[in-house]
């Protein structure tokens, strides 16, 4: 391999789970947050003997909503991961924020403890918007995250915005990103609305109750923002990614180089190996099914991603009794280097 490595650590918790997401994020377990950052520090120790002397040029905390977790357990995490791997002096390191689960206070935390970047899950500015895509923050909370992140020094911001959601029309999406430009963020990711069949959103689709997104609105979309953006001086250098100049993310140039991953389900390679181990053996706890109580969740694939176990069918509901953290090593995608973090294993 040639080129920079990049770590990406998922923290799968999350406020609510949005009707449209279909990632491996779960809500209303909190008190799982300790133990999942005490087997994220194990899982770090243990791969990290198959990755000396590769250099990591970013770090990526992705989910889920990372911010979720208290500001000091993810400044413990970062350094263990420096500890644990090569992460170079001046690396990224990014988090991704949901507005509503930080204050000035918490971002100075992370800011002062090597959080160099912030990733804030915008996704829309019109009330009706976010309401159809299930968000329950609104745009204040945006704005004042953006403040915030700016009084503490962070001078490295992205809004994530999404368009095509049920209601949203042309004029709404302009204004939308009228609004994400006038917070002068050093970087924009605009994604179309994609609707995953097992999720609450795909369900209301398949049964009518809402129409799927419109190809034709958000390609127009898709080029009012590229007018936009371009207007505002910003480099197009993905399809969903614009920059300001020298403000690329160095996460976008994970296809030239390999992406190393920590659980919950991300995945990153090194070689040709296959194997198996446990970082934090009964580190879940529930008795009889994915929710403190016991209880099933509304949808299958609430509880982990969808064929996440060997032989499974897609989208399956299983009871989980006691799990621990999986890893496996399989067949390298997309260089020469493969680790998979599957996530639960029970």
């Amino acid at each position: 391999m040639t080129g920079p490595a990049g770590l990406y650590v998922h923290v799968p918790f999350c406020l609510t789970r949005c009707g449209y997401c279909d990632f491996n994020t779960y809500e209303g377990l909190d008190h799982l947050r300790s133990p999942y950052v005490e087997a994220l520090a194990t899982e770090a120790r243990l791969a990290a003997p198959g990755w000396r002397g590769v250099a990591f040029a970013s770090v990526f905390f992705g989910g889920g909503t990372p911010t979720t977790l208290p500001p000091a357990d993810l400044v413990k995490l970062l350094d263990h991961l420096r500890g644990a791997f090569d992460v170079v002096d001046g690396a990224e390191v990014t988090v991704e924020a949901n507005p509503d689960t930080v204050d000035e206070r918490s971002l100075a935390a992370i800011r002062a403890g090597g959080v160099t970047r912030l990733s804030i899950g915008a996704q829309s500015f019109d009330p009706d918007v976010l309401r159809a895509l299930e968000r329950i923050h609104g745009p204040p909370s945006v704005r004042a995250a953006f403040i915030a992140a700016r009084a503490v020094g962070f001078d490295a911001l992205n809004v994530d915005l999404i368009y095509g959601a049920h209601g949203e029309t042309l004029a709404s999406w302009r204004r939308t990103l009228e609004e994400a430009l006038a917070l002068e963020p050093d970087h924009v990711s605009a994604y179309a609305l994609t609707v995953e069949p097992a999720t609450p959103l795909g369900w209301k689709v398949a049964a009518g109750l809402v129409p799927a997104p419109d190809p034709d609105l958000q390609a127009d979309m898709y080029e009012t923002a590229c007018g936009a953006f371009a207007a505002a001086g910003f480099e197009h250098y993905e399809v969903s990614n614009w920059a300001v100049p020298g403000r690329r993310s160095v996460r976008g140039t994970w296809r030239r180089s390999t992406p190393a991953g920590s659980p919950q389900g991300e995945r990153s390679g090194w070689g040709r190996r296959r194997g198996a181990s446990n970082a934090s053996s009964s580190a879940c706890g529930w008795p009889t099914g994915c929710r403190p109580d016991g209880s099933m969740p509304p949808s299958p694939n609430a509880c982990w991603p969808a064929g996440w176990r060997s032989g499974e069918p897609a989208g399956s509901p299983s009871p989980i009794v006691a799990c621990s953290w999986r890893t496996t090593w399989s067949s390298p995608w997309p260089a020469d280097r493969w680790l998979a973090v599957d996530g639960l294993d029970c």
